[in-house]
């Protein structure tokens, strides 16, 4: 996602720049998603039964809407980098949007499997919430913002196709902005009643950002598809061509809402954040895991919210702000990734919470057959012994 923030920013003198490491981060990232893709399918394919255990655990499975949803941020940088840094025509935008159209039948696949599977077969109490719980629904909001980026770059061309991305954009938005407002609800229900979750995984209060930031991005960019729709073509219907000002209107309203909501999220987040890391208990000291990484994409995600309203409102405020985060996203992502390269190196990183638990199980399923068969080969012997005495 730092190509796309890179090619947002509102300063066009920045960028002979700025495209060229915006490419930079884009390749690097096509590399680790088809790096991560072979392991993960390699895994799976050797060890079918994981991918049962992956399902059934109650954190491990809430990830896999992280996989659609890395997918879909290369296919909106490769985009942009291509027609819009580069200009090198619209044909690549269109053949990444053919892959939209897979990432955004996984996108809604998984939120609906995973929510499947935590109504039915996890163990949840209220006190372990977390905002883990968004990341199933979350893909589904960033394929929609993705669909309209991409149906802007490709109206001029393709104004019917834009047009059928946008009103898929709108649907598959509308499932995953509502069920992400449900369980930010839920997550604050959780920190009402039961405090900021624990220090392992006290990074998730990070990550309600994501969906207000892409949510609004989303509603920014589709609402400006349908105007652009309405002024260059013929396409919609009358009473359309007559709304589309107003759809255009209530998605930057909208946008400034969220905008503000994720704001507010987010220095909850700093304040819960810095008050964890400041304790005077050196026992209850913040250790880096994976899950640091939730510092990155949703702020990510907000930025390219305030980017946009600064360019369609044309504010120097909102400008100001949205490249200040951006310096704020690349600062940590470089820390994050360098701790995660240190970490890699060490092999402390990475773990897999649902093969420990079966192997847990195991062990000690393990234990309890040893156990039975000590105590049948315990009355085998006594059996014979009073065998032998009645004989």
């Amino acid at each position: 996602v730092n190509c796309s923030l890179l090619l947002a920013l509102p300063w066009h003198t920045w960028e002979p720049v700025t495209r060229h490491i915006a490419l930079i981060f884009l390749l690097l990232d096509i590399i680790l998603f088809i790096g991560f893709s072979i392991v993960i399918t390699i895994r799976y394919t050797k060890y079918p039964e994981i991918l049962a255990l992956t399902l059934h655990h109650s954190q491990h499975s809430l990830f896999l809407g992280c996989i659609p949803m890395g997918l879909v941020t290369i296919l909106s940088g490769i985009s942009v980098i291509t027609q819009q840094a580069y200009h090198l025509g619209v044909g690549w935008t269109l053949i990444v949007s053919y892959i939209w159209w897979v990432d955004l039948a996984a996108s809604c696949f998984f939120a609906l499997l995973v929510p499947y599977m935590v109504f039915t077969t996890h163990s949840h109490a209220a006190e372990n919430y977390t905002a883990a719980l968004l990341l199933p629904v979350v893909p589904t909001i960033t394929a929609a913002a993705s669909g309209g980026r991409m149906a802007l770059l490709l109206l001029s061309a393709y104004p019917t196709y834009a047009w059928t991305m946008c009103l898929a954009s709108y649907a598959i938005l509308g499932i995953g902005l509502s069920l992400a407002m449900m369980i930010l609800a839920l997550f604050l229900q959780r920190l009402t009643f039961h405090h900021l979750p624990p220090n392992d995984v006290i990074v998730s209060v990070f990550l309600p950002l994501g969906p207000c930031g892409q949510g609004g991005y989303a509603l920014i960019l589709l609402g400006k598809v349908v105007l652009e729709l309405a002024r260059t073509t013929s396409l919609l219907p009358p009473y359309l061509q007559l709304a589309a000002p107003a759809a255009y209107a209530v998605g930057l309203v909208s946008g400034l809402a969220l905008f503000g909501l994720g704001m507010w999220w987010w220095l909850v987040a700093v304040v819960a954040f810095v008050s964890r890391a400041i304790q005077n208990d050196p026992t209850e000291k913040l250790g880096f895991n994976m899950g640091w990484w939730g510092f990155t994409f949703p702020l990510a995600s907000l930025t390219l919210c305030t980017l946009a309203l600064a360019t369609e409102l044309d504010s120097l405020p909102f400008k100001i702000i949205g490249s200040i985060m951006v310096c704020v996203v690349l600062i940590l992502w470089f820390y994050v990734a360098l701790r995660t390269g240190v970490g890699a190196f060490k092999g402390t990183i990475f773990h897999a919470p649902c093969v420990q638990d079966w192997r847990k199980g195991q062990k000690l399923l393990q234990v309890a057959e040893n156990s039975l068969t000590q105590v049948d080969q315990a009355g085998l012997r006594e059996n014979a012994q009073d065998a032998s005495s009645a004989v």
